[in-house]
């Protein structure tokens, strides 16, 4: 029954199995947030050195590989993610302070959400201002009060 299960987990994530005998590897937590203007990737590497971190992006991949290196051993981290269609690979940041590597990408300006915004008519109806705007010289008449 355990070999089920396991097979089972190996559908829901299907690298997760292999990176579990990968050598003298680790893993690690990640969080990926997404606001308005912007996603945030957040990712705990403790121990790790800016330095040791190289992070490359190309066809909307992200790549990250990260060493952790102590007195007798060194230990990687490799891990890529799909990143959504709509960022602007030209305004990405990066950061990695007390062991955390925060990734921001700006989104394209035209996945931003758009304000449409309701204009007084001051009485006249909509299709008649409508008519007034593409057809000036052929103006309805005003409603009679």
């Amino acid at each position: 029954m355990k070999n089920l299960v396991l097979l089972k987990n190996m559908n829901t994530h299907p690298f997760s199995f292999f990176e579990d005998f990968e050598r003298d590897s680790f893993k690690s937590d990640y969080d990926f947030i997404e606001n308005e203007n912007h996603y945030l990737l957040s990712i705990d590497l403790p121990g790790v050195k800016r330095s040791d971190v190289n992070l490359t992006v190309k066809d909307n991949i992200l790549a990250i590989e990260a060493v952790r290196k102590t007195a007798n051993t060194s230990s990687t981290f490799k891990r890529s993610f799909t990143l959504p269609e709509d960022i602007n690979q030209e305004k990405v940041d990066a950061y990695c302070e007390d062991g955390v590597l925060s990734i921001i990408f700006a989104k394209k300006e035209s996945s931003k959400a758009k304000t449409i915004s309701l204009h007084d008519s001051k009485n006249k109806g909509m299709w008649s201002k409508l008519s007034d705007s593409i057809f000036p010289e052929k103006s309805l008449p005003e409603k009679a009060s």
